[in-house]
């Protein structure tokens, strides 16, 4: 509330012209970079907020794959970061129009009787207030559905989606920005951190995958990295200079790196990291060969690009530097799936950057022609939605069974309680992991991440190569197994005794037969079964209109600030 208290402040005293700290501090940077007062501040202002909400989320789940649920809203250290960025969002859009004083961009948005301030400042503090709202939402769904320990939660989604629409507003407001001042190298630089931020908020969406933990099948992971790189990488590559791609991309791959150092410092797992280079370099040779000024031309080659070679870039570097590998049988879907996400989705990237060009030219000195209506933007969007509502949900129609033999290999810690066992599997049917895109053993919250294939050693029988957990008051083990492009099963191993859910607790039997079952019905154990059918429909409902207005809000936005300046009829608009 304090927060919301000294943003309400100033944007009072400066409404009322009176002077302010932060007035003060954004007229010095004003000067220092030769832009107006409501982006010198806003720009810092902003990528420092998602940076502390960055490293929170980046902490945030992997605490919860190694320690499981919090107690809390505010029970896990992470989520301080993640609040209190969230709230630094909130103050840059609050301080952005707080601080809009002329010169203002010819379609300034009109707050009351001669106040004008920049769209995109309204934008910022849209968003930051969606994904600041989504906080407390998250501990309510919680209280009412249980745990869903997954990056992928219905307010988890929410949340990452304020974050990236408000960046949607950092962008629009540089562009306008330029538009006053022209392109000064403090505003393309803004536009640059902004853009690489835009790629990393959207691959924070595969941090699950990154982790090596999926609860979502692999065939996700190319089809939404194709069309986060797609909406994200033409639209900045449109806007910016020759080789700003290799620019947007080395910002984008040190902060990940960064991140990791400190989830490694932190001592949690360390999420992998999405190459992306091969995409940013196909749009980059299209630029160059083509040119970006033909837009749909550009976007769809771009895209098609994005989803054919760079995927199998992708899928090259999963062999080296991701836990967990596209299989060849896998990319014989995803390659014609991802190649027709990447035009779709690059159609509506390049929407977005031509709804910028209205508002100020990008770099490209020739003007841009044939760019892609709202029709062909919409149409590509509702494309890459629809691929995604058929790659994500999980299916569980695999039947068949495990019978466990456990021989003990001693304790882990010297604690008798934390036990491990070299574990061999026999399937029935014999044939039931033939195939598979991955059939494994997975250990998680007891502190750490533990993954290893099982291997074959007979007909229908399987083996670990090194021990597993099968003890202690949180570890949790499964044998986890993904069939076709959706089908995610599991047997549990060992579960510990619950009783805050409540849970009874799995053994780890010598000679158990289990059945295999909806994998998630494991994993997310502190899922409420007690809740009405209605509930859960009204829930994800509610969650749906809230993402449904941030979409339509950040489109409505772009569209309004990119229209033609209107004649001025009222009052002029507000002077220092």
């Amino acid at each position: 509330m304090l927060v919301f208290a000294a943003v309400a402040h100033v944007v009072w005293r400066e409404a009322l012209g009176r002077a302010t700290p932060v007035g003060k501090l954004a007229d010095r940077l004003a000067a220092l970079t030769d832009v107006p007062r409501w982006a010198a501040l806003t720009g810092p202002l902003h990528l420092q907020s998602i940076v502390l909400a960055g490293i929170g989320v980046y902490w945030d789940v992997p605490y919860h794959y190694d320690f499981g649920r919090d107690e809390g809203p505010l029970a896990n250290p992470a989520h301080y970061f993640i609040f209190f960025g969230l709230l630094g969002m909130v103050a840059t859009g609050g301080f952005a129009i707080a601080l809009a004083r002329r010169p203002l961009p010819r379609r300034p948005l009109r707050i009351g009787r001669g106040w004008r301030v920049p769209y995109g400042a309204a934008l910022i503090l849209i968003g930051g207030l969606f994904g600041f709202v989504a906080f407390p939402m998250d501990d309510v769904w919680h209280r009412m559905f249980g745990q869903d320990v997954t990056l992928w939660g219905p307010t988890h989604v929410l949340l990452l989606g304020g974050a990236l629409f408000a960046l949607f507003g950092s962008w629009l407001l540089c562009a306008e920005a330029q538009q006053v001042v022209g392109r000064k190298g403090f505003l393309v630089g803004y536009e640059l951190g902004t853009a690489a931020w835009v790629v990393l908020c959207l691959s924070a969406y595969l941090m699950e995958f990154d982790l090596g933990g999926p609860q979502f099948p692999l065939l996700a992971d190319p089809v939404l990295l194709t069309a986060f790189a797609a909406i994200a990488l033409p639209a900045a590559r449109a806007r910016l200079f020759r080789g700003s791609l290799l620019l947007v991309w080395a910002v984008y791959f040190v902060l990940r790196l960064t991140i990791g150092g400190i989830d490694r410092l932190l001592d949690t797992s360390v999420p992998h990291i999405p190459l992306v280079l091969g995409s940013a370099l196909l749009v980059e040779a299209v630029a160059l060969t083509l040119g970006t000024a033909r837009r749909t031309r550009f976007a769809l080659v771009s895209g098609l690009l994005i989803g054919t070679v760079g995927v199998l870039v992708e899928a090259g570097w999963t062999r080296i530097g991701m836990p967990l590998a596209w299989p060849a049988g896998l990319l014989a879907t995803a390659v014609p799936l991802c190649a027709a996400v990447g035009a779709a989705g690059a159609l509506a990237g390049v929407w977005l950057a031509g709804r910028l060009d209205t508002v100020a030219p990008g770099a490209d000195p020739e003007p841009a022609r044939s760019t892609p209506g709202r029709t062909a933007a919409a149409l590509g969007l509702a494309a890459v939605l629809a691929a995604c509502a058929w790659v994500i949900p999980p299916t569980a129609d695999t039947h068949g069974t495990a019978a466990l033999s456990l021989t003990d290999a001693g304790p882990a810690t010297g604690d008798p309680a934390d036990r491990e066992v070299n574990l061999t599997v026999r399937v029935e049917p014999a044939g039931l992991a033939e195939g598979a895109v991955w059939f494994s053993v997975f250990s998680w919250q007891g502190g750490a991440i533990e993954r290893q294939d099982l291997q074959r050693i007979g007909d229908g029988l399987y083996r670990t190569e090194k021990p597993v957990r099968a003890g202690g008051a949180k570890w949790k083990t499964l044998i986890r197994l993904h069939r076709g492009t959706g089908d995610l099963v599991a047997v549990p191993v060992y579960l510990p005794a619950d009783p805050a859910i409540p849970a009874a607790a799995v053994p780890a039997e010598d000679g158990a037969v289990r059945p295999f079952v909806r994998e998630q019905s494991i994993l997310q154990r502190e899922t409420r079964l007690d809740v009405p059918g209605w509930a859960w429909t009204t829930g994800y409902l509610a969650v749906a209109v809230v993402f449904a207005l941030m979409l339509g809000t950040t489109v409505l936005v772009l569209a309004r600030a990119s229209r033609p300046a209107a004649a001025r009829t009222g009052p002029a608009a507000r002077t220092a």
